[in-house]
């Protein structure tokens, strides 16, 4: 399997399960999406999976339309399924990549119910590919989840697809709010942040560890990857999507010791 690093761990992990080859390519959050070397891999390996999340988990960068267009092309000449993530698609400004992508063959999608959704812990997702891919769904429906699904988790889910989009849209309104004042405060404090296309903010800082711990004294947990050289000094808050849970965010960014941040 081919994917993009730092990324979701479950990818790294699957691969782990089934005993297959993880082939890393190294994405910058700060960069663009390494398109040049990300085919080149494709063309080298013939992987049986390229995977590549859009919005991207840690970065929540998107993938442009010409790029997926051109990752899409090369997994078809090389007989590779392009699966694309879009567990975050709901939080994104522009979601016509998920339309392309269910009229090119040879992708499969494959999201959550946990983001915009509010089902985490559920462990219930889908996936889904245009016509010309059924026969890959039927593969998929035969070999079962990854997790086993409680009768709760079902029924949850389904309810979530019935209520549509008019559900969550004004939490989804609420989260692009949160995010850009987020950037802004993290940007303020002398943080390396970039405009985000998910439900949180990344940004790169002189010491993820400190940074982190001194959100922790405050009750709020943060994301970082302790070890990864791939994501030194990366920490990723979530937005909560609630007026009282943002203002402490806040609060606690506020009262924050000065530290000393790289610019």
């Amino acid at each position: 399997m081919l994917t993009t690093t730092p990324g979701f761990v479950e990818f790294l992990d699957a691969c782990r399960r089934t005993k297959a080859t993880f082939i890393p390519v190294r994405r910058d959050p700060l960069s663009a999406f390494p398109l040049d070397k990300f085919l080149s891999r494709i063309t080298a390996e013939k992987p049986v999976l390229a995977v590549i999340s859009s919005p991207d988990n840690p970065a929540g960068t998107m993938l442009g339309l010409n790029e997926f267009r051109s990752v899409a092309e090369a997994c078809a000449a090389c007989g590779t399924i392009f699966l694309l993530d879009i567990t975050y698609i709901d939080f994104a400004d522009d979601a016509s990549i998920f339309g392309a992508a269910l009229e090119t063959p040879g992708v499969l999608l494959t999201g959550s119910f946990s983001k915009s959704r509010g089902l985490a812990g559920f462990r219930a997702g889908w996936a889904m590919a245009g016509k010309a891919m059924e026969g890959l769904i039927g593969r998929l429906r035969e070999a079962g989840p990854p997790f086993s699904l409680s009768s709760p988790a079902i029924e949850a889910a389904r309810i979530a697809l019935a209520e549509g989009t008019t559900q969550y849209a004004h939490f989804v309104k609420r989260i692009a709010e949160e995010r850009k004042a987020l950037e802004k405060i993290l940007s303020a404090m002398g943080a390396r942040t970039w405009p985000s296309q998910a439900n949180f903010v990344s940004a790169l800082v002189p010491d993820a560890q400190a940074f982190v711990l001194a959100l922790r004294l405050q009750g709020i947990l943060v994301r970082y990857w302790p070890g990864n050289s791939e994501a030194e000094g990366l920490v990723r808050i979530t937005c909560p999507g609630d007026e009282t849970s943002f203002q402490r965010l806040k609060d606690a960014l506020e009262r924050m010791e000065a530290l000393s941040w790289q610019t």
